[in-house]
């Protein structure tokens, strides 16, 4: 007798718990956020990475946080936030002072910006130019094989001499270009294949475009950013025809201007606020070609309407849930009860 008693306790709370598990997950459903897809002037979700041009090294300012600068990373930012009409802006600079090509690369291959890019809306790219300037500051010091200084280049030496000079950095100048011409193509192809956003790569200034001495100086440096840059435009499409990624096109913005739009006659290649101001704008003017469809919450009062026809289905089936539940429950006892009381007088 008390081994059937305990049985039908036991059913009879294991029912009530299954009525208000299901109850609960009714209540539970209600409580989903719908969202949807509008059009937008400006993106959402946007992702700045690179080299040091990217963070905004040698801007007033920088050693206290690279936010605190008037990078043109922070100029678009502000755009952006009081711009979009919709949605949370999320903006993340993820810039790398010194950082070149390949390292870009592998740092992509290891998945350092996957969560970044997650949904990402935008992303913006400075990259090459520490490919060619740190190739060619080790061999100014003498760090690379047949290394020479500054004084061999400007001092007085044979034609014949720096010709030599010359066609020794060149060796070193034209793998890093072949190198470049692989890792471009790589991580944009990484980017595109984790996510839908836009790409947007800026080509390389010439911060000496104003200087003529050394002539033959300058004129090797202005070849090997040609080089770099063309190498940079002719792989935007692939083989086919498709787009990898968009041109900002920066160097023709800083032509004619490298010593007024970069610390060159601090004999620092970085472009000074005036500079960043310029690199926004190229941007800015790039990003603006396109409207960008970004996904958001719905408003509010259109939840509210649409949630109300839905609450009261849901209100609706809750309670036959619960009536049902609690029926089943009612019924199971009286039969029980019934059953224990025949029991009960039997013996």
């Amino acid at each position: 007798m008390k081994h059937f008693t305990d049985t039908v306790k036991r059913l009879s709370a294991a029912l009530s718990a299954a009525v208000i598990l299901l109850s609960c997950s009714v209540c539970a459903m209600a409580d989903d956020t719908e969202y949807e897809t509008v059009e937008s002037p400006v993106p959402q979700k946007v992702l700045v990475i690179g080299d040091s041009i990217t963070t905004g090294f040698a801007l007033e300012g920088y050693d206290k946080g690279r936010d605190k600068v008037a990078s043109y990373a922070n100029l678009l930012k502000a755009d952006f936030e009081k711009e979009l009409t919709a949605g949370k802006e999320d903006f993340r600079n993820k810039g790398i002072d010194g950082q070149e090509s390949n390292e870009l690369f592998e740092d992509l291959k290891d998945g350092k910006y996957d969560k970044d890019l997650e949904n990402c809306d935008l992303v913006l790219i400075s990259i090459g130019g520490n490919d060619l300037m740190h190739t060619l500051f080790r061999f100014l010091s003498g760090d690379e094989k047949n290394g020479i200084t500054l004084s061999d280049i400007i001092n007085e030496h044979s034609v014949g001499d720096i010709v030599k000079m010359l066609s020794d950095l060149n060796k070193l100048l034209e793998e890093k270009l072949v190198e470049y011409d692989t890792t471009i193509t790589g991580i944009t192809d990484y980017i595109n294949d984790k996510c839908d956003a836009r790409i947007i790569v800026q080509t390389l200034y010439n911060p000496v475009d104003t200087r003529e001495k050394p002539k033959l100086f300058m004129a090797f440096v202005r070849s090997k950013i040609d080089t770099l840059n063309e190498k940079m435009i002719n792989n935007a499409k692939d083989e086919n025809g498709n787009e990898r990624y968009e041109i900002a096109d920066v160097f023709t913005a800083f032509a004619g201007q490298g010593d007024k739009l970069t610390n060159i006659n601090q004999l620092d290649i970085h472009p000074n606020a005036d500079g960043h101001r310029k690199i926004y704008e190229t941007l800015s003017e790039v990003i603006r070609q396109k409207p960008f469809t970004i996904k958001i919450a719905k408003e509010k009062e259109e939840q509210a309407d649409d949630e109300s026809s839905q609450e009261d289905d849901k209100t609706d089936t809750k309670t036959l849930i619960l009536i049902g539940g609690s029926s089943v429950v009612l019924i199971a006892s009286v039969v029980i009860g019934i059953t224990l009381s025949k029991k009960e007088r039997s013996e």
